[in-house]
């Protein structure tokens, strides 16, 4: 096994170590047809650290010959209501501080082309996607001007540049995020184009102490120091940067220019390397006990929100317990799948009016009312409990409800 010893951002190599992880599946959003398929999912290692130069965390276990993604990747999340109005308010204040009406728009990492197809009916733009694992497409599905191209960006698509271009959670995937963003400047039509990143949030993970969005998927977790330290590094300073959704996502827009991506004092995540690797054990116990009792006391318990969380979940802490008999999911295109690694079934918020659970476990906080109310309109009147740190959240415990 390779070991990374250099910053993938900065190439520092005086490292902080974070935190191990053994025997995870290497995709955690392919969703698999059979459950057999799902139990065979290769797997790996997370070997965590901290860069004490730049912040960035990244996995320098990672192998990105492992790395394949096709049609069976599926990590849409806009079956959610509370999402889709995230995208639409992203996509008018992006419309709004660029002024895109009329103008060309390339997404790199496009998925299914959701979003682009939103910000080309908004602003009446032309679009350009793509994504080895999307659906190519010659117009959008509503009659957009969007292109949708199942392919890797390169040269041989060199004519396709954007008065916008947009890469959101893909940045996180890259081992070599640096000549990455190289390429999507060489999508930029001039330099009045503009450039809008969007990533998990390293730092949410770190200080609400959300393990469960360790994946092996995601070689880079980004904090504002590493992220700004990137494009400044490439030549894209950004002229915004702030978290985003619950503070879950970090979002910049950057523009050519030249910048300084040094560190003037000892970064954020550097402060909670302790306190997280503390945390993460405790938290992997904490609800191996909770599932333990579960299974003791004969409670029907179920997850909720099949993406990265609840696949780190159910093969962190599921695993040798299975208490947990199925995991819901909104988008239709995991019903009836498999989980990779775990093997649960995944199943429409529908089917668990048979189910009848006592207790289902939601794997975001953000997500909380909107199950809620789901759960109501289906009769159903489960105890809720939310997974996360149990010492910020005295209602995570399963045992009175």
């Amino acid at each position: 096994m390779t070991m990374h010893v250099q910053c993938f951002v900065c190439g520092g190599a005086d490292l902080a170590p974070l935190v191990e992880m053994t025997d995870v599946p290497v995709h955690c959003n392919v969703v698999c047809k059979t459950r057999e398929e799902a139990l065979a999912m290769p797997r790996a290692d997370l070997d965590l650290a901290v860069c004490r130069d730049c912040g960035h965390i990244f996995n320098r276990a990672f192998d990105p010959e492992r790395m394949r993604y096709d049609g069976a990747y599926e990590n849409s999340l806009h079956g959610s209501g509370l999402f889709q109005a995230y995208a639409d308010a992203l996509a008018d204040r992006l419309i709004a501080d660029h002024d895109l009406r009329g103008k060309d728009v390339v997404e790199i990492g496009c998925g299914n082309g959701a979003f682009l197809d939103l910000i080309c009916a908004k602003g009446g733009n032309r679009g350009f996607g793509f994504d080895p694992s999307g659906r190519p497409r010659d117009e959008g599905a509503n009659g957009e001007d969007v292109r949708i191209f199942a392919d890797y960006y390169g040269e041989a698509y060199g004519r396709y540049k954007g008065d916008l271009v947009i890469c959101r959670h893909v940045l996180e995937h890259i081992e070599e995020p640096g000549a990455f963003v190289d390429l999507l400047r060489s999508a930029m039509k001039d330099e009045s184009s503009r450039l809008f990143v969007e990533v998990p949030n390293g730092m949410y993970t770190l200080i609400t102490g959300h393990i469960w969005d360790l994946i092996y998927e995601h070689c880079s977790y980004f904090c504002e120091s590493s992220l700004a330290r990137l494009l400044s590094d490439s030549g894209l300073p950004a002229i915004r940067l702030a978290p985003a959704y619950g503070d879950q996502f970090l979002c910049a827009d950057a523009a050519p220019g030249s910048g300084s991506g040094s560190q003037g004092e000892m970064p954020e995540s550097l402060r909670h390397v302790e306190a997280f690797s503390e945390r993460f054990h405790r938290m992997v116990g904490h609800w191996r006990g909770e599932l333990t009792r579960a299974v003791r006391d004969g409670r029907t318990v179920v997850a909720w929100g099949a993406g990265s969380k609840g696949v780190t979940f159910l093969n962190l802490v599921d695993r040798g317990i299975d208490a947990v008999q199925c995991i819901v999911d909104v988008n239709p295109k995991k019903d009836g799948k498999f989980v990779a690694g775990a093997g649960k079934r995944i199943v429409a918020p529908d089917a668990l009016k048979a189910v009848s659970p006592d207790i289902v476990l939601l794997m975001n906080p953000l997500y909380l009312e909107e199950v809620r109310r789901q759960l109501s309109d289906l009769g159903l009147a489960p105890a809720v409990k939310v997974v996360e740190e149990m010492d910020a959240a005295p209602a995570a415990s399963m045992e009175a409800s």
